[in-house]
């Protein structure tokens, strides 16, 4: 595995965010703008999403009235990106910089024949040409690999060929033919269409007050480099209505709602909502026991990105940023779990299988009394 991939595949686990992992999704974003930039994230979106949604509880709280309970661990999760596309197009407005430009124009301009005065001029009509193209938008079509497709492509650019009168008011006309052009985007997680995509995160839970556990996520804020500082939290609510009904059932039923925000310093915000039924049955004692569970939940997961697409200008030697903002959905919207989870004097341990369009594993150790 390539180290890049293995950086960027692992830019979450354990809540740290190297800087090159995060800066090498950052340049990526930076060469895209509008319908592609949704497009080229928009898997690593549902897998992240996913992840978050995941390892929430292993068991229903007692339908008890008061009885105290605290458990403090790791989950761990990972999301399975392989149903996940690839590679996208997209057509849509897109501004080129001055390399790009240059690209564009190849050798339609000659400023090398001719005497010295022509070349001069030449070489005006040339810079006009660039100033023209670089100074707007045009309707070009994209296309190339998204966040976990190939590494060994790069998104391009389709330039539709098209004259320009009077260029620099020199009375000439210059007629550009259609040009594709390479970006740097390029894949980043190619590896992990085979292999989930990893999460750990640390999680408390606290109960039980009328039939209620109240479960914690959360990591101080760290700084993740040059774009800025890391944070994470999230919290969850369990709530087993059979407190309410002076009854023993066969299983434990519960209500639930989950919610987290991370936050990746000026490139991207996250945040999750889930929420569902879940059922469990404790079999053998309180300090040596297994309990199956299983759980259906609606869920959502949203990613707001904030960066600045750049332009290079050849000429000066300098950049223009153009701040991009813009919001991604995740895929999921259900699943269904189906877990184990093993309790051995104050040790648990569980794992579970999340079906669901991008489906997820989890697995928890936990120590509590």
């Amino acid at each position: 595995m390539r180290n890049s991939k293995l950086k960027i595949g692992l830019f979450l686990i354990g809540g740290l965010i190297a800087s090159a992992n995060a800066t090498s999704l950052q340049e990526a974003m930076e060469q895209l703008t509008g319908e592609a930039a949704q497009k080229y994230v928009a898997p690593i979106v549902s897998g992240i999403g996913a992840d978050l949604n995941a390892g929430w509880y292993h068991k229903a709280p007692p339908a008890k009235k008061f009885r105290f309970s605290l458990e403090g661990g790791v989950i761990v999760m990972g999301s399975l990106l392989d149903g996940g596309t690839k590679s996208f197009n997209a057509t849509q407005s897109f501004r080129l910089d001055s390399t790009q430009a240059s690209n564009v124009i190849g050798n339609k301009v000659d400023t090398t024949s001719g005497t010295f005065a022509q070349q001069q001029g030449a070489k005006a009509i040339r810079k006009a040409l660039v100033d023209s193209l670089r100074s707007q938008d045009f309707r070009m079509h994209l296309s190339g690999p998204t966040v976990i497709g190939s590494m060994d492509s790069t998104v391009k650019v389709k330039f539709d060929g098209r004259t320009f009168t009077n260029v620099g008011n020199s009375g000439q006309s210059v007629t550009l033919d259609t040009t594709v052009i390479a970006t740097e985007a390029t894949g980043l997680l190619e590896d992990f269409t085979s292999y989930p995509l990893p999460l750990v995160a640390p999680q408390v839970t606290l109960g039980t007050v009328y039939g209620t556990n109240l479960t914690l996520r959360w990591l101080p804020t760290m700084p993740a480099g040059d774009i800025g500082d890391f944070s994470f939290f999230g919290f969850g609510v369990q709530h087993n209505p059979a407190v309410w009904l002076g009854m023993s059932l066969p299983v434990d039923v519960c209500v639930g709602y989950f919610h987290q925000e991370l936050s990746v310093g000026n490139l991207f915000d996250a945040s999750t909502n889930a929420y569902g039924i879940d059922v469990s049955k404790q079999l053998g004692w309180r300090l040596l026991n297994i309990t199956p569970y299983a759980g259906f939940q609606f869920e959502s997961a949203t990613m707001s990105f904030h960066y600045d697409f750049k332009q290079y200008d050849q000429l000066s030697g300098k950049t223009t940023t153009i701040p991009v903002n813009f919001d991604v959905d995740g895929d999921n919207s259900t699943r269904l779990t189906v877990g184990l989870s093993i309790h051995v004097l104050i040790l648990n341990l569980n794992a579970d299988y999340n079906l669901a369009k991008y489906p997820s594993m989890s697995a928890g150790l936990m120590v509590g009394i």
